[in-house]
């Protein structure tokens, strides 16, 4: 049986998602710091969550990541939705906001 390597095939998934320091930014970023962006720079906010949710829909891809089943590119509204829905669940966040924005997709559009 042909074996791939993995670290290859992952470089090029990940390549186009998101240049490695903003990838590991992300994923160090604390929910409330990330959460404080949103509110400060509401436009920028839809991006970074659309960005964000490629990086671990990639990852989920290369069996790195639970599955994100959120309609991607998330419109404003939907974007809004999560935001809400972080804001509403606090107790239920781990603290990182790569972590925290998967759990919001997964609860808010689990997969079938």
């Amino acid at each position: 049986m042909r074996r791939f390597p993995v670290l290859p095939i992952a470089a090029v998934l990940c390549a186009g998602v998101l240049p490695p320091a903003q990838a590991a930014y992300n994923y160090q970023q604390k929910t409330a710091d990330f959460l404080t962006r949103c509110v400060t720079q509401d436009e920028l906010c839809g991006d970074m969550l659309n960005e964000e949710l490629k990086t671990l829909s990639a990852q989920a891809a290369i069996g790195r990541a639970k599955d994100i089943c959120a309609p991607l590119p998330l419109s404003k509204e939907q974007s809004d939705q999560m935001l809400l829905w972080m804001l509403s669940n606090a107790q239920q966040m781990n603290g990182f906001a790569a972590d925290d924005i998967g759990l919001a997709a997964r609860t808010l559009w689990p997969c079938k």
